[in-house]
Formats: C-alpha cells, structure tokens, sequence
C-alpha cells in the first residue's frame, strides 16, 4: 500500500521480477475477474476443485484445533507453574530473587501462550 497526500494506493509487488514492477491491486481485480467470466470450466473439473477443496479445508481445520488445544494446554502448564511459585514465594519457601527469576522467565511465555490461545480462537 502506498500513501501519497492522505490516499491509499493498493498494488501488488512482484515477487519474482525486479524490484519496480507494481501492479494497481484494483485494475489487476478488474483483470482477473474479466478474464474469470470468460472461462468455463466443465463439471467435473469442479466437482473436483470442490472436494479437493473440502478435504485440504478439513485438514487444515483439524489441525488448528490440534494446535488450538495444544496451546491451551501450555498455557495451563505455565499458569500452574506461576502459581506454584508465588506459592513458594508466599510461604516464604524461595527468596524473592528466586522468585522474580523464575517469575521473570515463566511470565512472557505464558503471555504468548495466552495471546496464542486467543489468536486461534479468533480465527478458527
């Protein structure tokens, strides 16, 4: 995207060519999209896209729930572990320079775990 006195230019940068060739997102839509109405495809070649299709997106969806409790799972793990240090930390079991040590190292993770969890959750 592009911005020039306030407006938004979308293109799309080719990857493979040189490092100059844009193309305007809207007038490669309107491409696409022309050239799309002029084909026709035959039912089977359709038929197969659509269950090709279906299974990847079935796949895909299985392991993002695999994922999704995976994390769940880690952040548990983690949030357990915070507590049984503050635990420790309270019963005056561990000093507090222990604490924050492992307080300090256990924390950011879950943190990740957690924003992990709530990422999957969003777009699943």
């Amino acid at each position: 995207m592009l911005q020039v006195k306030g407006k938004y230019y979308y293109y799309y940068k080719c990857s493979i060519a040189s490092a100059h060739n844009n193309i305007n997102a809207e007038k490669a839509h309107k491409q696409l999209s022309g050239a799309l109405e002029l084909m026709s495809l035959p039912e089977k070649l359709i038929s197969s896209i659509k269950e090709k299709s279906e299974i990847e997106m079935e796949i895909t969806l299985k392991e993002h729930k695999t994922l999704l409790k995976q994390r769940q799972i880690e952040y548990e793990q983690t949030g357990q572990k915070l507590l049984s240090i503050e635990e420790k930390w309270i019963s005056n079991r561990i000093q507090h320079d222990t604490y924050e040590r492992w307080h300090n190292g256990i924390r950011p993770t879950n943190y990740m775990f957690d924003f992990s969890v709530i990422i999957l959750k969003f777009c699943g």
